[in-house]
C-alpha cells in the first residue's frame, strides 16, 4: 500500500475544493465528475482490494464509506458553488474539511493494520 501516493491524491482534491474559497486561483472542477470516486486514486485502489483479505477489515470498510461520503459531499460544494449558493458551499466546507481528515486518517490506520498482518 502506497500511503503517500494515496494521501497525496487525496490531498489533491482537498486542495481542489479549497481553492473554492480563494477567488485568486479558483479551479473549475465539474462535480458531475468530482462524485465519482471511484475515479480517483484511492477509489480505484478500494476497488481493487474489495475481493482481499483487507476488505473484511473494519477500517477497511469505514474508508470506504469516508471515501464515497467526502466525494458525494465536495460534489455538493461544488454545485452549491456554481449555482451561486456561495453562504450553502461555505456552511458545508467543515463537515467537507472533517470528513477529508477521516479518509487520511483511515488511510494512516490501514496501512498499521496491514503491515501488522
Amino acid at each position: 500500500m502506497d500511503t503517500i501516493k494515496l494521501l497525496d491524491q487525496h490531498l489533491h482534491w482537498t486542495m481542489l475544493l479549497e481553492s473554492l474559497f480563494n477567488e485568486d486561483d479558483c479551479i473549475i472542477v465539474n462535480p458531475t465528475i468530482l462524485i465519482q470516486y471511484d475515479k480517483c486514486a484511492l477509489g480505484k485502489w478500494i476497488i481493487t482490494k474489495e475481493n482481499t483479505d483487507i476488505a473484511s477489515l473494519k477500517t477497511f470498510q469505514d474508508l470506504k464509506r469516508s471515501h464515497k461520503d467526502f466525494h458525494s459531499l465536495a460534489g455538493k460544494v461544488i454545485f452549491n458553488f456554481q449555482s451561486g449558493n456561495i453562504e450553502e458551499a461555505k456552511d458545508l466546507e467543515s463537515d467537507f474539511m472533517r470528513l477529508s481528515r477521516r479518509v487520511m486518517s483511515l488511510i494512516q490506520q490501514l496501512k498499521k493494520e496491514t503491515e501488522m498482518c
